[in-house]
């Protein structure tokens, strides 16, 4: 690569040398008032040692590939690597540099992965005057605020969220009518669709296409005939259901036949119940009862969820329940795709702004 106009060639080792943190002993962690910090993060641990702020700390071993700048004066821990001697360049900018880098090329053990510090060492990179690192710095700083705001405000607002399921569905359970399962749902079995498409049952976004998930997705062997046609509106109860609730489907297509799919057979408002089958109180005072099978790992009874008895609220305040916290979680929603816009800028910024692709000028 073409070195940037201005900008000098380093070793890695003579821009921001990495060192292995220290032991401490339990008298030694809790005795002192310096925060120590481990690869993941600040403990609430304290130390009567410290190292000079500012300081950038990563992760050794365990966790690999979070990278902290340090503001105070802290104490590192031997899980981590840290930088204190920046060799007269901008600690920001050095912090934004070690972000970019590729840990998992430097992971080292066959056990738990550990960061190789030598190897770092001998990366070559490439260094803008100070004025420029600075202007670098602040650039991506901004950005990292606007991320920031954007995770604070999508936690408080999770935060209402929870304090309004409870409010309007948890502390209204007992005083609803209750219907067994098995009068407000028929479970379908429908085979022999080969053609629709596969979906996939998740946790946290619910029946899903296979092709909206992230990574290597195995695929069956052999024919889908068996498989179960499941329609849009349609609930599923997976064997680990009790983790996450019942699962609601946008999609027609085909699942495992490993699911129970279960149908409305009379007039709900789905979203209430998309949304009630997520809650706390459904997983942990309703379900529990279906759940069996404590050595081998827990199962879903069917025949005993159909006959337990669930809530069921005049239609009105199904609607209203879930038209209020649908707009809720559509401004979280909101937030979140914000937030990931932010992160996919930001890394684009670094991309070209520390390899010198473009510069900043009038510094």
């Amino acid at each position: 690569m073409k070195i940037p106009e201005g900008w000098r060639k380093f070793k890695f080792i003579d821009v921001a040398p990495l060192q292995r943190g220290f032991d401490l002993t339990n008298s030694q962690l809790k005795s002192g008032v310096y925060p120590v910090v481990y690869s993941n993060g600040i403990n609430n641990y304290h130390s009567e040692y410290k190292v000079k702020a500012p300081g950038i700390v990563t992760g050794r071993s365990g966790t690999i590939g979070k990278v902290f700048i340090i503001e105070k004066d802290f104490w590192p821990h031997n899980t981590a690597l840290w930088v204190t001697d920046f060799k007269g360049n901008h600690p920001k900018f050095i912090y934004y540099l070690i972000l970019s880098l590729q840990f998992e090329k430097y992971l080292a053990g066959s056990g738990v992965p550990t960061l190789n510090r030598n190897d770092i060492h001998r990366i070559t990179t490439f260094l803008p005057p100070l004025p420029e690192q600075k202007a670098i710095a602040d650039i991506l700083s901004t950005w990292d605020e606007a991320i920031e705001k954007t995770e604070k405000l999508i936690k408080e607002k999770e935060r209402r969220f929870k304090a309004n399921v409870q409010k309007l569905i948890t502390n209204n359970c007992t005083k609803w009518n209750h219907l067994k399962p098995e009068k407000i749902f028929d479970s379908v079995t429908e085979k022999n669709f080969p053609d629709e498409e596969l979906l996939s049952v998740t946790q946290d976004r619910g029946v899903i296409p296979r092709s909206m998930l992230e990574g290597r997705v195995m695929s069956p062997d052999g024919t889908t005939e068996t498989y179960k046609l499941i329609k849009k509106g349609d609930f599923v109860i997976s064997l680990r259901s009790f983790q996450g609730g019942i699962e609601y489907s946008e999609y027609r297509g085909i699942i495992s036949p490993a699911y129970t799919v279960l149908r409305p057979k009379i007039e709900i408002n789905k979203d209430f119940y998309k949304l009630f089958f997520k809650t706390y109180v459904f997983i942990e005072k309703y379900l529990n009862i279906a759940v069996i099978g404590i050595r081998d790992g827990k199962q879903i009874s069917i025949p005993d969820f159909m006959t337990i008895k669930i809530p069921f609220p005049p239609l009105p305040e199904q609607k209203q329940i879930a038209e209020t916290l649908n707009t809720a979680q559509d401004e979280i929603n909101i937030l979140k795709k914000l937030l990931e816009q932010y992160k996919k800028q930001k890394q684009g910024l670094m991309q070209k702004l520390l390899t010198g692709e473009w510069r900043v000028r009038n510094v």
